[in-house]
């Protein structure tokens, strides 16, 4: 008789998984609603938020609502692998907040401030990024497959090992991202010639 006997795992999972942390925000998150009516929304708030709009993504917009943060004041949020596919965060404060691993495909951060934000790994495959300040921002590894980067600010940036299969960037974003980006990056993206610093 032969005794089987399994590896060991490297990894040990335990169910229920853990949720992903609130916004560090404090306890209670600024929210520019529309009109520019300043609104806050407390933690728990915010996950009831975050409920809905994870229920939007598993079932393809067909229960749960869509996040809308925009022109939210979310400075220092974590947001750590959280799924906010196609949320909004258009004019949304983000400095320095924590996207690391965050899944936000389709995401629509257009003229959002993301200075110095961590998007290590995140996935932003389609999103759209026009007109955004990711000045400091860190997106290492990050999948920036079909997003649109036209018109963001990118100086200091970081985007080493970052996916930018047809990536659209302006030449002087580009350039001022160049010191982290290798030449294979550059000719993945797709960089459009007219320069936005004349």
């Amino acid at each position: 008789m032969v005794a089987w006997q399994l590896p060991k795992l490297l990894v040990r999972v335990r169910f229920p998984l853990p949720a992903p942390a609130r916004p560090a925000a404090a306890s209670r998150v600024r929210y520019w609603g529309r009109g520019d009516v300043a609104r806050t929304i407390d933690g728990e708030a915010f996950d009831r938020l975050f409920a809905q709009h994870l229920s939007w993504v598993l079932s393809a917009g067909k229960s749960g609502v869509r996040a809308d943060f925009g022109g939210a004041a979310l400075d220092g949020a974590n947001l750590h692998a959280h799924t906010l596919d196609g949320a909004v965060f258009a004019r949304a404060a983000l400095r320095r907040a924590e996207l690391r691993r965050a899944r936000l495909r389709g995401a629509d951060f257009s003229g959002a401030d993301l200075t110095d934000a961590l998007l290590h790994d995140a996935d932003l495959t389609g999103a759209d990024l026009r007109g955004a300040d990711l000045s400091g921002s860190e997106m290492i590894r990050a999948d920036l497959t079909d997003a649109d980067l036209r018109g963001a600010r990118l100086d200091g940036a970081c985007l080493r090992g970052a996916i930018l299969l047809r990536t659209r960037l302006e030449s002087s974003a580009a350039a001022a991202a160049a010191i982290d980006l290798a030449p294979s990056q550059i000719r993945q993206a797709r960089v459009d010639e007219r320069d936005t610093a004349a």
